[in-house]
């Protein structure tokens, strides 16, 4: 814990000399450098804080999880866990539903703004479910909220990644369809009520006889 603080320490006497002498010609100055939230310092030094706070709070006495002492501290953190997941959520398709209306004049079609916006509410609704569920379980003093808590992490990532994953399917199948749709356009398909027909290539061969000698009389008197 000591070599913690003073690492930590030592993170933000880094920052504070890097803001105010390296970055203070920079655009934003030292306050945006330093109110960057996903610069690799500001991190580290946010890692360390957090480590120590657990290494801190686990300097108890030995207890079970379900302890009076720590029942509010972790029935309010998963609240807030439940909590924070919709208001991400909700804020993000917001301002998805926004954009989508703004452009609606401008776009052809639904566009796929709306799309999105419903693979984002559903792939986090799983980590929701899981999130209330374990909530539940330690509300009521259950041991299997120890099944729902290992399977949190897993799950993040598995939202995430469904997110990303469904995103791109998604983009493939537009373009894919928009192919489709340009090549129909300069080749369109006969159908039969709804059944497509397949095309199929037809090659005649035509003869034909030309004698300028021959008069009208004459083809008659031929035939």
């Amino acid at each position: 814990m000591f070599f913690i603080a003073s690492f930590h320490l030592g993170m933000n006497a880094f920052r504070l000399l890097r803001g105010y002498a390296d970055e203070r010609l920079a655009p934003g100055g030292p306050v945006g450098y330093l109110g960057v939230l996903r610069k690799w310092d500001h991190i580290l030094k946010d890692t360390l804080y957090a480590t120590q706070e657990n290494l801190g709070s686990a300097a108890a006495l030995p207890a079970s999880i379900f302890n009076p002492v720590l029942l509010q501290w972790i029935k309010t953190f998963y609240a807030i866990a439940v909590v924070l997941n919709v208001m991400t959520t909700g804020l993000m398709s917001y301002r998805i539903w926004m954009a989508h209306k703004n452009s609606a004049s401008y776009v052809v079609g639904k566009g796929r703004l709306l799309s999105i916006i419903r693979i984002l509410i559903e792939s986090a609704a799983l980590q929701l479910v899981v999130e209330i569920v374990l909530l539940g379980l330690y509300t009521a003093n259950l041991n299997a909220q120890y099944i729902l808590l290992e399977c949190v992490t897993p799950t993040v990532a598995i939202t995430f990644n469904t997110i990303t994953v469904r995103i791109k399917l998604q983009s493939v199948a537009s373009a894919r369809s928009k192919s489709m749709q340009s090549t129909d356009a300069t080749n369109p398909v006969q159908t039969i009520g709804s059944l497509p027909m397949k095309r199929i290539h037809v090659n005649i061969d035509r003869e034909s006889d030309n004698d300028t000698q021959t008069t009208y009389d004459d083809k008659t008197n031929a035939v």
